[in-house]
């Protein structure tokens, strides 16, 4: 190894290498000496040695910023390449080609490090014959310190051609000393730049206006959901970087334990690195653990039975000294065992790393690519493939990883595939930002978050020319004195700035600001544009006209309501009325109890000037508002321009579909009744309201004689079905019986009954009475009726639907006690779910099939078969006959009818679902010593879970009445059937399948 040379300038220090013909004496260079003599004999060729060569990620970077360089843009750039592929060498290739003094920012103090060696010694650069001549290698500073004059920042900088430094370093320095090196510097290279969203790394990159700016990175994207700045002008991808040996193969296995998965793990990790040993390489281990506390408790487990491997412990948290000791012992293969809680990170160079045992798998995409980057690189004849060991967890993992993380996964393909359709994403959308002919310099294209609203003219599309708002907008009222305007995507956008009196008071000198987003987008092949401002209180036609001629026309009026055309079973929430005749009381707006006031028969004088309308659209819950003035709106967000423009692009065909009429619009909603009387209908069934339903967890808990039961396990059932009695209901688990009725008033419904047990939901507390008063139930009743947690029926007003034979399926129950339901852990055979569970399994070949009876209960029967990607959800509830004999008795179908309307909810929730019904399994298992598979085991519904967000779900339900006699039918029930049929159609895209007796 060559001798370094150093020497301090304040607290920060310069080095260079010294001897081997190229390197500096006991005194290095100036720095132009040795700018001088790179230039002089530095030719870039692109013929390779034979046995030392760039790789082709490598000179492919290298190029593409070349390329870049040529169009004269100093707009910062990016280049993606794996973990691995030699970024640092690209970094040398990059700057030897034009060696003018470069500032280099890097994350960490080892990555710091780990530079200045690379920098100062070129490389493997000096192997390639790339020098023709005599030259001196670069004189390299780094700042582990605050400057503290200008006199010494020159000293610093002028002695060097590179100089390296750390984000926090840079952050310490004052601000005329960060101007004075943006001046000393000519280009700024960015090292791990998925950080540069943060504010530091903003303000050190702003420095640099003007200057290229070249960003480094495996991962493109962050967890907190910023991008990164600049148009990202080269990407490796992980595939070709294992065809070219650059990385090696990465063996899989995923740990499925139903016991200790962490000595599962432990074990298969300890023979893999024994096997390995044993074949000739020198390999490591690395143990990879969350916390400190996680750490000692697998030190243990390690100790027990791998002691001979020694294995020690790292963390951030330990003494410097510890830290040092304990790399010592692996450098020195001492131990081969390496226990580490958040290091070994960025800048961390350990080739034999070869083995993870990952205990506690990352939950971000971005920092598991940057770790399994560390194993898969490639080394010599020493080093053999890669191997990662993954407990199969279902829990707190970034969806876009589940892939990752499933059993007999090949990681040589997910990996690539997951990491290019991420840098796929961000280039999507940096094409879309790159697009602009110039940006605003005063507000960041990537900080924009428009509000899904717009207005929408039919326009020449010929007549866009978006230039025009200049001519629009004086100096002084444009904060972004530039417009973004892309051609590409006919998209233009900019802020305004308005000043305004103040609203207390008459004083001229005081005067408010406000700040104004406009985005227009104009879809030139159908002739539409759509303009979306903060500045709701106008429609823009000045701006429509300026951009697209006076031929631009507002679409307005009842057309405007063709949006809502799509909302399965659409509640407005408010209606704004102008009235015509009444002067007086010209505009009237309409809300919560008040809405049935906006589209009575009274409302028929008055024209609808908004709407607001919340429902289902293809088994969704979505929300859409429009104004007969023109402008359509949703409550939600875009994450950026890009997502808003997608979002309008549907909006305009839709109005300009001339099928569609406001009659038919607003003759399919429903119109909510404030309850102030108990309906007189007959309920079907009850549960927890949508919004409890939705955010529900294990988490949440009753407790009750000290112990704490969690609210997915207890059963919330009606009392009695009838149409006339108070509606009672029950919560019971095991312990726990507690019974409510629901009292009705001018203000509506409350609930009584006992106060206690107590209630934890989202680390808060109350009584359960409290909690049922706070959130309501839903309550599903015959004739498509719903009482919703804030008390309000929920009723189509159209004809009832007739249930059709054609769902309606005869079996024999000859060998059924048609009295008895459930099968019970023995499996009776003369039970309706027995012989319900040999009529699913007839005709599929189901992939799982769950006996799931019991409180709280899915259903009684849960079906799985996945193909391909889809997955079919079937829940059968069964229901045992009053009597013996089959008949016509609506009284046998209105408990389990409920049961299926609420299986409704799992369309939108189907992974917490089988979540659900794995820890129900588990708990079956070890609590009460049997399962409830019928076919499958609990990995295969493990599997399920782990797949469920990636696939396309179809959810049936089936209900399972050998008391119903089909030739007996009556019209009552097919009138039941057919609205719970109905519902379940609207709001979860399912069907309604009936088994019963002939």
């Amino acid at each position: 190894m060559a001798a370094h040379g150093w020497r301090s300038v304040g607290k920060n220090i310069i080095y260079w290498e010294k001897g081997d013909g190229n390197g500096h004496a006991e005194h290095p260079a100036t720095a132009n000496q040795v700018a001088d003599s790179i230039r002089s004999t530095f030719k870039m060729h692109d013929g390779y040695g034979e046995k030392y060569k760039l790789r082709s990620a490598q000179f492919g970077a290298y190029h593409a910023f070349r390329s870049y360089q040529t169009l004269k843009d100093t707009s910062p750039c990016t280049i993606v390449m794996p973990t691995g592929t030699g970024k640092t060498e690209t970094m040398l290739a990059i700057f030897l080609q034009e060696p003018k003094k470069t500032l280099i920012i890097v994350p960490s103090d080892a990555l710091r490090h780990q530079t200045m060696l690379k920098m100062i010694s070129l490389g493997i650069i000096p192997k390639l014959n790339y020098f023709d001549g005599e030259y001196l290698k670069p004189v390299v500073g780094i700042i582990k310190s605050e400057i503290k004059s200008i006199a010494e920042c020159n000293r610093l900088f002028n002695s060097c051609n590179i100089i390296v430094a750390t984000i926090a370093a840079m952050s310490v320095q004052k601000e005329s000393v960060r101007l004075k090196i943006a001046e000393l510097c000519k280009q700024l290279f960015v090292d791990e730049a998925h950080h540069i969203a943060a504010r530091t790394w903003s303000e050190a990159e702003s420095l640099f206006n003007g200057k290229p700016i070249l960003q480094f990175t495996a991962t493109p994207y962050r967890e907190d959901k910023r991008r990164l700045t600049g148009k990202i002008i080269y990407a490796y991808p992980l595939r070709l970087a294992q065809l070219e040996g650059v990385f090696s193969k990465i063996n899989y296995h995923s740990i499925f334990s139903e016991t200790d998965s962490d000595k599962s793990i432990a074990l298969a990790a300890v023979q893999q690195l024994e096997s390995d040993l044993s074949d000739g390489y020198d390999h490591l281990m690395m143990v990879r653990v969350r916390s400190i506390v996680r750490s000692m408790e697998l030190l243990q487990i390690y100790e027990s039975f791998a002691a001979s491997h020694s294995p020690v412990r790292l963390d951030s948290k330990m003494p410097a000294a510890d830290q040092q000791a304990a790399l010592s012992k692996v450098k020195k293969r001492e131990s081969r065992i390496i226990i580490c809680v958040d290091m070994l990170g960025e800048g961390f160079d350990l080739p034999s790393l070869k083995i993870a045992a990952v205990h506690d798998p990352h939950k971000s995409l971005s920092v598991t690519l940057q770790f399994i980057g560390r194993f898969a690189r490639t080394g010599g004849e020493s080093l053999g493939e890669a191997t990662v060991f993954v407990p199969r967890a279902i829990y707190g993992i970034d969806t876009r990883l589940r892939k990752l993380y499933g059993e007999d996964s090949d990681w040589n393909k997910i990996i690539s595939e997951v990491s290019e359709d991420e840098v796929s994403k961000q280039q999507e959308r940096l094409k879309l930002e790159t697009s602009f002919k110039q940006l605003p310099s005063e507000v960041p294209i990537q900080v924009l978050k428009p509000k899904l609203s717009t207005v929408v003219y039919a326009v020449d599309p010929d007549a866009w020319v978006p230039d025009r708002i200049y001519d629009l907008f004086d100096a002084d009222s444009l904060l972004t004195k530039d417009i973004g305007i892309s051609d590409e995507y006919s998209l233009a956008w900019f802020v305004t700035q308005e000043a305004s009196n103040v609203r207390w008071g008459e004083f001229p000198e005081i005067q408010e600001s406000s700040y104004n987003l406009y985005a227009l987008h104009c879809d030139q092949a159908k002739g539409l544009l759509y303009i979306n401002s903060t500045n709701n209180s106008e429609l823009h036609e000045s701006l429509a006209t300026a951009v697209c001629g006076d031929t631009a026309t507002l679409i307005k009026g009842n057309v405007v309501y063709r949006i809502l055309n799509e909302i399965n079973r659409g509640v407005p929430n408010n209606i704004g009325l102008l009235d015509s005749i009444n002067q007086n009381r010209r505009f009237s707006m309409h809300v919560g109890a008040d809405v049935v006031a906006g589209l009575d028969s009274t409302a028929a004088q008055k024209a609808k000037t908004n709407i607001y309308v919340n429902g289902y659209q293809k088994g969704v819950k979505v929300g859409f508002g429009a104004s007969r003035k023109g402008r359509i709106w949703s409550h939600k967000v875009a994450d950026d321009i890009y997502d808003w423009m997608k979002w309008v692009k549907p909006i305009g065909p839709i109005l300009q579909d001339e099928s569609i009429s406001l009659e038919s619009v607003i003759g399919g909603f429903i119109i909510p009744k404030f309850l102030t009387n108990r309906p007189k209908l007959v309920p079907l069934g009850i549960d927890w309201s949508s919004e409890i339903s939705r955010s529900i967890v294990e988490s949440t808990t009753i407790l009750t004689n000290g112990v704490e039961i969690a609210l997915l396990d207890i059963d919330m059932s009606l009392k009695t079905h009838d149409a006339v009695n108070p509606i009672t209901f029950i919560l019971s688990a095991a312990d726990l019986n507690l019974e409510f009725a629901i009292e009705f008033s001018k203000n509506g419904q409350r609930f009584k009954g006992p106060t206690e047990p107590l209630v934890v939901y989202k680390s808060r507390t109350s009584s359960v009475l409290d909690f049922l008063n706070l959130h309501g139930v839903n309550i599903f009743f015959e004739q498509e009726a719903l009482m919703d947690g804030s008390g309000y029926l929920l009723q189509p007003d159209r004809k009832r639907p007739i249930f059709g034979d054609d769902k309606i399926e005869v079996v024999d129950w000859s060998k059924t006690d048609i009295k008895l339901e459930s099968q019970g852990p023995e499996r009776n055979k003369k039970s309706i779910q027995y012989r319900a569970i040999d009529v699913m399994c007839e005709k599929v070949d189901w992939d799982i099939v769950l006996d799931d009876d019991g409180p709280y209960e899915t259903a009684d029967i849960v079906l799985l078969k996945r193909n391909k990607d889809k997955l079919n959800v079937t829940l059968v509830h069964c229901k045992y006959s009053a009597e013996i004999h089959p008949g016509a008795r609506v009284k046998d179908f209105y408990e389990v009818c409920g049961q299926a309307e609420k299986c409704a909810k799992h369309k939108g929730l189907i992974t917490n679902t089988l979540k659900n019904l794995l820890r129900r399994e588990r708990e079956r298992v070890e609590i009460h010593g049997h399962s409830g598979l019928v076919v499958g085991t609990q990995r295969n519904l493990f599997e399920m879970v782990e797949a469920s967000p990636y696939l396309i779900v179809e959810i049936n339900i089936v209900i399972v009445q050998p008391g119903l006699s089909k030739s007996k039918i009556s019209k009552p029930i097919r009138e039941l059937l057919g609205c719970v049929d109905l519902y379940l159609s609207e709001t979860a895209t399912s069907g309604l399948r009936v088994i019963c007796s002939n």
